[in-house]
């Protein structure tokens, strides 16, 4: 089974504002999309199945700093002067910070899933459902403001270059293994008050074992320098 989705179709909505810290919109700025596909297969009573789950994020909201500090001084190679203000290393010395929200986000995420279920493994009285997912989740931006933990930077490195951020997700889990069971004790063989006491007893449980996120190093005092 192959199942394909499509949310979000492009549509022009934008507003925008001006001042000492402004905030700067596109009037093309579209809706994010997500495309995903499946593909799965399963068994009998005890199953064994493997499935393919697979998303692309395009034009994702952004917000980047199109004004800051040293900018000027990167990309025009010198420092801009608006008399009678004083000269300034932003690429416009009207402004100091320019917030920008626009859709250069895209992402990926691809994974493959095995389960095994069945409800009575084995004729051993035993319910049993596990899952194991490998899977990678690549982005530019894991979230617009930059909110999740570790992050030292309002948006994109780069607003002129988005792809400098492309690279394993905040919240990027590789591994996953998900298992929960039923085990009927046994008891057909008690009879009398030993069955009322004993008999009917089971036992579950669910087990959940994950491996961690990325961690990303830091270090930009000096990022335009």
């Amino acid at each position: 089974m192959i199942t394909t989705t499509c949310l979000g179709e492009p549509s022009p909505s934008s507003t925008c504002s001006s001042g000492a810290s402004s905030v700067s919109c596109r009037t093309t700025c579209r809706p994010a999309r997500t495309c995903a596909s499946r593909v799965g297969q399963a068994g009998s009573d005890t199953a064994l199945s493997a499935s393919y789950s697979g998303s692309t994020g395009k034009d994702l909201y952004t917000l980047e700093n199109i004004n800051r500090s040293n900018s000027g001084t990167t990309y025009l190679g010198s420092t801009v002067s608006c008399a009678p203000l004083s000269t300034s290393t932003r690429l416009s010395c009207l402004y100091s910070n320019i917030n920008a929200r626009e859709n250069k986000g895209y992402s990926n995420y691809e994974s493959v899933t095995f389960s095994l279920r069945s409800g009575n493994l084995f004729k051993k009285n035993l319910s049993i459902a596990s899952y194991y997912t490998y899977s990678t989740t690549k982005d530019n931006l894991s979230s617009t403001f930059s909110e999740s933990g570790n992050n030292f930077n309002l948006g994109l490195l780069d607003p002129f270059n988005p792809s400098l951020d492309y690279g394993n997700a905040d919240f990027d889990i590789h591994h996953r293994w998900v298992t929960n069971f039923i085990y009927a004790l046994p008891g057909k063989n008690l009879n009398g008050f030993a069955k009322s006491v004993l008999g009917g007893w089971s036992m579950s449980g669910i087990f959940n074992i994950q491996s961690g996120a990325p961690f990303t190093v830091f270090d930009c005092d000096d990022a335009y320098s």
